[in-house]
């Protein structure tokens, strides 16, 4: 597959600009294309569905919503100027849709510092910005309760997003025994049913022999465009609390803070991270978000366990959510760059529907959930 992209690629240079053949065969060199995939299938036993809309989320039908597929094609164009851009496809409802995950310019200041423009991957989170490379994780799903991307409107923990357009100031440098790298960013991000304007943050990784690594980032912006379709201030419950919460979401800040910590030596796996989600005054839609994963390696198996816990509301209001899931997981490297794993999930309600959403009334507050994957990277 990569080879036949490169030299589909260089064909159709040599076509188009034939007198050209030396520049052709520089860019040849110049640039390097990879990719993943992961096929997903997941099954309830619940009939409304989990982390998404009908035909989108996991129900007792069996779902293989999250199947996904990327291709990264990047270039170095010289040596202070580099272009990367990741063309990312995803199964939604009945289709797949492809678009470009990120496409931006680096150019490198100094041997410390880079300047990078365009759409970039939103550095919240420990993994967010590889979230979808599935090969790259423990789990099948990277938690639901911190790295979903529902909400606000629909009902979620509105901490990560897919990516932001904008500006990034990357600065990299050592303390101690530490690699530290400290980002200063700034943008807007599109939303389904609103937009976040003059966005900006900053992100700090600590990283230690790339065993320990910690993350601490803050960033924020302000709530625009806010669209109130599928919100009826007369209709059901849920679609009157959509529109109430739509109409003061306008204008409105909007902050979050993470922290994250991961172990990865000596066979052991440890991560844990939190978050708080501010929305000014708006109590209704303040969140906050846990979950901590502990596996062992066992030659190529590693079994670990995860648990995650999401709250919205200060637990006064009819539509807050309390939501506990606790994972037993197993990632098999069958061989090299192909990993299979599985996972067994209880998803509990403790208040609310969680992600089942406001206009869904689970039949128990208890639902179980079976996940599979299959992931490779070329």
């Amino acid at each position: 597959m990569k080879t036949s992209y490169t030299r589909l690629a260089t064909a159709v240079v040599c076509l188009s600009f034939t007198p050209a053949l030396v520049q052709a065969k520089d860019w040849y060199d110049k640039v390097s294309i990879a990719g993943f995939s992961s096929a997903m299938f997941h099954l309830t036993d619940e009939a409304l569905p989990f982390n998404g809309g009908p035909g989108a989320g996991h129900d007792d039908q069996g779902s293989f919503s999250g199947t996904k597929m990327g291709l990264n094609i990047n270039a170095q164009i010289n040596e202070k100027f580099t272009f990367a851009s990741q063309f990312f496809g995803a199964k939604e409802e009945d289709a797949y849709a492809v678009h470009i995950d990120w496409a931006f310019g680096a150019l490198k200041l100094s041997d410390s510092v880079t300047l990078r423009t365009g759409k970039l991957k939103y550095p919240v989170g420990l993994v967010n910005e590889y979230v979808d490379v599935g090969y790259a994780l423990p789990w099948v799903n990277a938690p639901t309760s911190f790295y979903s991307e529902l909400g606000p409107a629909e009902n979620g923990p509105s901490i990560t997003r897919e990516g932001y357009t904008g500006i990034s100031l990357l600065w990299t440098f050592d303390m101690a025994d530490w690699e530290m790298e400290l980002d200063l960013f700034g943008g807007e991000i599109e939303l389904e049913d609103a937009g976040l304007r003059k966005l900006g943050g900053v992100s700090l990784v600590a990283n230690m022999d790339d065993e320990l690594l910690l993350k601490l980032t803050y960033n924020t912006g302000t709530m625009e465009n806010v669209v109130l379709e599928g919100a009826d201030p007369a209709g059901t419950p849920w679609e009157q609390a959509k529109f109430n919460m739509m109409q003061i979401m306008g204008g409105k800040a909007h902050e979050v803070v993470t922290f994250g910590v991961k172990y990865d030596a000596n066979d052991i796996l440890f991560m844990y991270e939190w978050a708080d989600v501010i929305m000014a005054d708006v109590r209704a839609m303040e969140t906050h978000s846990w979950y901590t994963t502990l596996g062992y390696q066992m030659g190529s198996f590693l079994p670990n366990i995860t648990y995650e816990n999401f709250t919205q509301g200060d637990g006064s209001g009819a539509f807050d959510d309390d939501q506990d899931i606790i994972t037993l997981g197993v990632r098999w490297d069958y061989i090299t760059n192909v990993a299979i794993k599985f996972e067994v999930s209880q998803i509990k309600l403790n208040q609310g529907n969680g992600y089942f959403g406001y206009e869904f009334d689970p039949s128990s507050n208890t639902t179980n959930m079976f996940g599979t994957s299959l992931d490779l990277v070329f």
